[in-house]
């Protein structure tokens, strides 16, 4: 399991996981696969914007994340087998 601080309001978590959350905004249940993005502000759990990390016929296990504050990007690590 690994973690990034996205500043005081953004957290990403990663590892090798499957789960549901509710998605007030859109009103209904998401799935999130791998790595999630915590909302301080509004106080929810949801999948990263640009998409899932996940695959139908192997395993991911996120082992790193790090936040470039510069860039605003979110590298990722991990195994991919």
């Amino acid at each position: 399991t690994a973690a990034a601080l996205a500043g005081p309001q953004d957290v990403f978590v990663g590892g090798s996981f499957e789960t549901r959350v509710w998605n007030g905004d859109r009103h209904e249940f998401v799935n999130i696969f791998n790595i999630a993005h915590y909302n301080a502000v509004d106080q929810v759990w949801l999948p990263l914007s640009i998409g899932q990390i996940t695959c139908s016929w192997c395993t991911v296990t996120i082992l790193s994340l790090a936040w470039d504050s510069t860039r605003r990007q979110l590298h990722v690590a991990g195994k991919f087998n």
